[in-house]
């Protein structure tokens, strides 16, 4: 099993990033509901268990924050059967994505939660496939 395996995601074409800031304040919005530091979302086994944070809290998010959102999870990186299967051996993944370094527990928590919210946001499901989506949450599953 690897012990850290680092996921190199080639950059968007028109440099934005924005789906990394998205990512991250949908995991600040989980972690401050239960009471958890970022660090220590690692050694939580089933993010099934969190408690879910209120979609408000979340909002506004302009479009354009979702489409980067939706582009960065479209990669055909979480597509691949065996980058599905190095993850979910790893015991530590870290996703480089241009200049932006972002632990994969984050990408996870946040793909998961959008899998099961996304009937809460019919307005924009359309901007993907939410195959990425799909399998970047189960990349991560302990249990």
């Amino acid at each position: 099993m690897a012990q850290r395996v680092l996921i190199w995601m080639p950059p968007p074409i028109d440099g934005d990033t924005q789906a990394i800031s998205l990512i991250e304040k949908i995991v600040g919005l989980f972690c401050e509901e239960n009471s958890i530091s970022i660090e220590r979302l690692g050694q939580v086994d089933n993010f099934d268990a969190l408690r879910e944070f209120k979609v408000e809290k979340l909002r506004p998010i302009e479009p354009v924050e979702w489409k980067s959102f939706f582009n960065f999870y479209d990669h055909t990186y979480f597509t691949r059967t065996w980058c599905i299967r190095e993850v979910s051996a790893s015991q530590n993944a870290l996703v480089l994505y241009g200049q932006t370094e972002i632990d994969f527990n984050l990408v996870a928590l946040a793909a998961s939660w959008f899998s099961y919210e996304s009937e809460k946001f019919d307005a924009i499901r359309h901007m993907s496939s939410d195959r990425g989506i799909a399998h970047a949450g189960f990349m991560r599953r302990k249990n």
